[in-house]
């Protein structure tokens, strides 16, 4: 009795395992839509024409609150490029 108890439990483990693989096949080949093609634009903004503070824009839309030094704020803008996360 428990020799066929413990054939049965792994008949259903090795089912489950092949169908889990079929499905994570299934899953891997589907085709997905691409929300938007188009990566928003960074822009470098100035605080006034007598101070040298500067931060980045995506979109039209500054970043955070913060205003740099126009080396720091460079960096940031080459890092969002680098991540993908605008032009």
């Amino acid at each position: 009795m428990k020799k066929l108890l413990t054939l049965t439990a792994l008949g259903l483990v090795f089912a489950s395992c092949s169908s889990n693989e079929m499905a994570s096949n299934s899953h891997a080949l589907a085709e997905r839509n691409v929300a938007s093609v188009n990566t928003p634009v960074c822009a470098v903004e100035q605080h006034s024409r007598n101070k040298s503070w500067y931060r980045v824009s995506i979109a039209g839309k500054p970043h955070n609150e913060h205003w740099y030094g126009k080396k720091q704020v460079m960096r940031i803008k080459n890092n969002y490029v680098q991540k993908g996360k605008c032009q």
